[in-house]
């Protein structure tokens, strides 16, 4: 019975290695990235983003420009209408326009500025 789980055991670690060793090549590689699922709400509501030269530009491609190269967004399920929520001490916090066609509005634009990006579902539990 022994011999059964040594070989067993040696045979899962063969398998692990081999999708490990493969997998090393790729661990050199790290993603630079920012969670934008805030922005375009904030440019809605007027907000602009300097450099730090002081110019005004797209906030994605200033990212860009120092060294960001992926991008998080979020998506709540069934999100308030109003993309904000009250904290029970009062505060108000804003959520991004997290939607569906919010989310698909900033995945265009990540990808048209040559981003990665990772996508986060949310659940919110409004009625």
């Amino acid at each position: 019975m022994r011999r059964i789980f040594k070989r067993m055991g040696l045979s899962l670690a063969a398998v692990v290695l081999a999708f490990v060793f493969p997998l090393q090549a790729y661990a050199q590689d790290i993603a630079y990235g920012a969670d934008v699922g805030w922005l375009s709400q904030l440019e809605a509501s007027g907000y602009t983003w300097q450099d730090v030269d002081g110019s005004t530009g797209d906030v994605l491609e200033i990212l860009k420009e120092h060294g960001v190269d992926s991008i998080r967004l979020r998506v709540f399920v069934r999100p308030p209408s109003t993309f904000q929520w009250t904290k029970n001490d009062g505060t108000e916090c804003i959520l991004g326009y997290c939607d569906t066609t919010g989310l698909l509005y900033m995945a265009q634009r990540a990808k048209d500025a040559g981003f990665f990006f990772l996508m986060a579902a949310a659940i919110t539990l409004n009625s």
